[in-house]
């Protein structure tokens, strides 16, 4: 029986929603995790986030964090690895979310909203 082997383009759009799940200024993730999870080299796995940082796809950074990076980390669990910028900084993310308080809209809808933009923001869940 024939073992599924992954394109490249899927194994570039999975490293993109591990890094983008997983992962905030203060929390990466390692090459060797990321081949783990998608059943690939991690010489492939380095191979396209070198690619992907180059890119920067969608406007956003990949970066490698480095323990030195961390020292002054606010996190009580940071961790050294890669990581994608997020969609909108903190300031941002709180502003937004400051305004659709004040909207007085359903809070069902607010709760909702809410949350897409803490997932925007790079929080991990």
């Amino acid at each position: 029986m024939a073992q599924f082997v992954p394109s490249t383009a899927e194994i570039v759009v999975s490293i993109l929603e591990l890094l983008d799940k997983n992962t905030d200024r203060e929390h990466g993730i390692t090459a060797v995790w990321i081949a783990n999870q998608l059943g690939v080299t991690e010489k492939t796995v380095r191979s396209h986030l070198h690619t992907l940082q180059a890119m920067q796809p969608f406007g956003r950074k990949i970066e490698r964090i480095e323990r030195k990076d961390l020292k002054n980390a606010e996190s009580a669990d940071p961790r050294p690895g890669w990581y994608i910028e997020p969609i909108f900084d903190t300031a941002q993310m709180r502003l937004l979310a400051d305004g659709a308080i004040l909207s007085r809209s359903d809070s069902e809808y607010l709760h909702d909203l809410i949350a897409k933009l803490y997932a925007f923001a790079g929080q991990p869940n």
